[in-house]
């Protein structure tokens, strides 16, 4: 970036023209070496923070798909139970002993029917 080589080059000056001139330009190569190895663990650094992030971005990226995809099975989650929980209600207001079914041999399997309801029902509110 731009700040980052401001920052180098200002360091430069401040390092090397004090060291140059207090030692008559024989200090020069020992600032050279300290500043330059400095400058480089710098843009190491700067390098891994810039791999860090793009390896952020992309999980970021990929953590956002998986989330859309879990709100959008919600969605569809919310409206399979809103309409469960309303045909359930429509079930359980239903006489289910009503006389004329007796005659067809009704009686002998309403046990039957009322208990897969009960399940059915019991089935229904434990997954909401």
């Amino acid at each position: 970036s731009q700040a980052y080589k401001d920052r180098v080059k200002a360091m430069r000056l401040k390092v090397y023209l004090p060291c140059c001139i207090l030692t008559w330009g024989l200090g020069c190569p020992v600032c050279a070496i300290g500043l330059e190895t400095a400058i480089k663990e710098w843009e190491s650094a700067l390098n891994g923070l810039n791999g860090v992030l793009a390896k952020n971005k992309e999980m970021t990226g990929k953590m956002l798909t998986t989330l859309n995809g879990n709100l959008d099975f919600m969605k569809r989650e919310v409206r399979l139970i809103m309409h469960w929980q309303s045909a359930l209600i429509e079930v359980s207001e239903i006489d289910w002993k009503f006389e004329e079914a007796e005659i067809f041999g009704f009686a002998e399997i309403r046990p039957l029917v009322v208990e897969s309801l009960n399940n059915l029902k019991t089935a229904a509110q434990n997954y909401l």
